[in-house]
């Protein structure tokens, strides 16, 4: 079963540096956290160019990685980005390219809640930029889609039916 990705839109109204990075939040007692995975792109959308990716990268302690250090996490640290609009795609730990931009990751059936968070460094020792938020948007796993679509097709049915008896 392929897992979804989750896509996340914002826009740099002020040029600076940034970190933006993604945690885990713990799973249910006995379930394994989700692994994200980060890639963005220039633009609203993933037609742009990929201007950072990260997976585990917060090997070095740093404040932002919070419990969720080695694993379950993405950071892209110290991150330059110029004014424009950017898409931030989240998706199980083996996301490529082509799945980031599809919205559909069948090398991961992963799926979880994880935090995604996109913050000057002032808030972390020195830095500037502004970054404001201006969409997020849930891909719906593949099954999840089928199902909708296959309950949408059985209501036609039953419509039909009601209208010839």
């Amino acid at each position: 079963m392929a897992g979804g990705v989750s896509y996340t839109s914002f826009t740099v109204t002020t040029a600076g540096v940034f970190d933006i990075w993604t945690t885990s939040r713990s799973g249910t007692a006995g379930t394994t956290p989700f692994d994200p995975f980060l890639f963005v792109f220039s633009g609203i959308g993933t037609a742009g160019s990929v201007v950072g990716l990260d997976d585990d990268n917060c090997a070095t302690l740093l404040l932002q990685c919070g419990p969720a250090i080695f694993f379950f996490n993405s950071i892209l640290n110290d991150f330059t980005l110029g004014v424009g609009s950017y898409t931030a795609a989240v998706g199980g730990a083996s996301l490529n390219d082509a799945a980031a931009r599809s919205g559909v990751n069948p090398g991961n059936s992963w799926a979880g809640d994880y935090s995604l968070r996109i913050a000057s460094l002032e808030q972390f020792g020195g830095g500037t930029g502004v970054a404001l938020l201006s969409d997020s948007v849930v891909t719906p796993e593949p099954s999840s889609a089928a199902l909708v679509a296959a309950g949408i097709a059985a209501l036609g049915l039953v419509a039909r039916r009601r209208r010839h008896a």
